[in-house]
């Protein structure tokens, strides 16, 4: 086919509002049967929605990794006249349903970044059918055997927040940055994958489980674990969430604490009076530290303060896992430079060079020096290394390595410990590494019975709960919203008329008529 008619193709796609098999494609194959020629388009089409599907956690700035020669070799070939044609090479140009940004490397094991868009997605989303869109999400994962553990969805309020989402994008985008558009429609996109799956499944969403030898247990794909906060809270609907606070600062004191105990010793941690002091500060203090770092380094990042605290406690918590200037947060292995968190230059640069950072930094190279002798000496370093090794592809691992899988291994005992306890009240819904969800509020003596399991380990390991309410309608926020700009408007004429009344009472007001007009 032309160029000429590709560009005419294209063209034809844009005025569209669905997704349909192109034109050019049956006058190019005139003598194909036209349900050869749909099972064909429909394989391209589903091949990709499969793969945005199971890109659904990772998409940002609506730009996502796909592996173009996977399209391939799942869209087939089909035969013409004796002639073998690439379903994929035939469709990629006259139908993109992407933009590829930059080319990836088979070679290098690097994907290809492509860019989306929002009116596609949702083409995609109306064009393929339930059974497909199940299939395709956990393509690979159903095949590993493994059972999945199903999630109990809140359809109502999942409904209700994708409206909320469409009303955001319809009437509160004005002024917005073009972040905010993209994560609305990135969350939007990861509900609307939950709500089909969901109400095709009965109102349950499946997740495969795929233990960690670092000792955690991710899913597969869009789980509970890795879509958006937002989204999460509106597919578990109202609930409640009880996290370990700054997790990975007490565990490593409970670590070190188990260390140097001797046995039945009691009271250890008398024994680290003076020792450890800007972590035991952290954990006393976390909130007061990380807006103190927030409002003085983070001067020159341009977004609001409660993103500037989101920053801040994901920089430290990198810190915890062996991160510095561009060293790497260990979560099972993958690695996420502090450089990407703190992306501002100047701003890591004050961050780092703040005293109580530097000091606190100082502190955790000290904690893992002396928690990695440790497994030296007692003969546990190798073993934990290998057991990395045999089940990682990771061509060195270090000490950041050895410290994430005691770490992942101390947490899942612990919350296992926990969520037991919460258990024998009432259902955990789910767990989220160091948090797990609960649909009503813990009672009091079971909140307590917990926290002294997490004295057990040390002191400073603590337990927060937060209340997640749900979403309500997209028609009562409007009417809401029309109401307070009412009563906004009632008080500001009030205001106007009252600030007029004193002018003329004081003698300012030279025209009566014209200041009660």
């Amino acid at each position: 086919m032309t160029p000429k008619q590709i560009i005419e193709q294209k063209k034809l796609n844009k005025q569209s509002g669905e997704i349909a098999i192109p034109k050019v494609f049956t006058d190019k194959f005139p003598d194909l049967k036209a349900a050869k020629a749909q099972t064909l388009f429909d394989r391209y089409v589903e091949a990709v929605c499969g793969a945005l599907a199971r890109q659904a956690p990772f998409i940002t700035d609506n730009r996502a990794q796909v592996s173009l020669d996977a399209l391939s070799k799942q869209c087939g070939i089909f035969e013409y006249k004796k002639k073998r044609h690439s379903v994929w090479t035939e469709f990629r140009e006259i139908c993109p349903l992407f933009v590829v940004i930059d080319k990836g490397n088979n070679l290098k094991g690097r994907n290809t970044t492509i860019q989306i868009n929002d009116r596609t997605i949702r083409k995609l989303l109306d064009y393929v059918s339930d059974d497909v869109l199940v299939q395709e999400v956990f393509s690979g994962a159903a095949s590993d055997g493994a059972k999945p553990e199903m999630i109990a969805v809140d359809l109502e309020n999942l409904k209700n927040y994708i409206d909320n989402t469409d009303y955001d994008l319809a009437h509160n985008a004005e002024g917005k940055g073009s972040e905010w558009v993209a994560k609305v429609q990135r969350n939007a996109y990861q509900a609307r994958l939950v709500q089909r799956i969901a109400a095709h499944l009965g109102g349950q969403y499946p997740q495969y489980p795929k233990p960690s030898v670092f000792g955690r247990t991710y899913y597969h794909g869009l789980s509970i674990q890795t879509m958006s906060k937002q989204v999460r809270a509106a597919v578990l609907g109202e609930h409640y969430q009880y996290d370990l606070s700054a997790a990975i600062y007490g565990i490593k004191l409970a670590i070190i604490s188990g260390i140097v105990a001797k046995p039945n010793e009691r009271h250890v941690e008398n024994r680290l009076d003076g020792l450890f002091t800007y972590t035991k500060e952290y954990l006393r203090e976390k909130d007061a530290i990380r807006q103190r770092l927030a409002d003085q380094c983070l001067t020159a990042t341009p977004i609001k303060a409660a993103g500037k605290l989101r920053l801040v406690k994901q920089a430290i918590t990198a810190i915890g896992f062996g991160a510095k200037t561009d060293a790497a947060l260990w979560h099972d292995g993958h690695p996420t430079a502090l450089a990407d968190i703190l992306r501002n230059k100047d701003d890591r640069e004050r961050f780092l060079n703040d005293k109580f950072v530097i000091n606190f930094i100082a502190e955790q190279d000290e904690l893992t020096e002396a928690i990695i002798s440790h497994l030296k000496r007692v003969g546990q370093f190798d073993p934990i290394k290998q057991a990395i090794r045999d089940a990682k592809a990771i061509p060195r691992i270090t000490d950041a390595h050895i410290l994430a899988y005691l770490f992942q291994h101390y947490e899942t005992s612990l919350m296992d410990d926990i969520v037991a306890i919460a258990q024998a009240e009432r259902p955990v819904v789910a767990r989220i590494h160091d948090a797990f969800v609960t649909s009503d509020k813990l009672s009091e003596a079971t909140q307590a019975a917990i926290a002294e399991k997490l004295r057990e380990a040390h002191s400073l390991i603590r337990i927060e709960c937060e209340r997640v309410t749900g979403w309500q309608s997209a028609d009562a926020r409007r009417k809401n919203e029309e109401a307070e700009q009412r009563e906004a408007e009632h008080m500001a004429a009030i205001a106007d008329e009252d600030r007029r009344a004193r002018a003329w009472a004081s003698g300012e007001g030279s025209d009566v008529f014209a200041m009660f007009k």
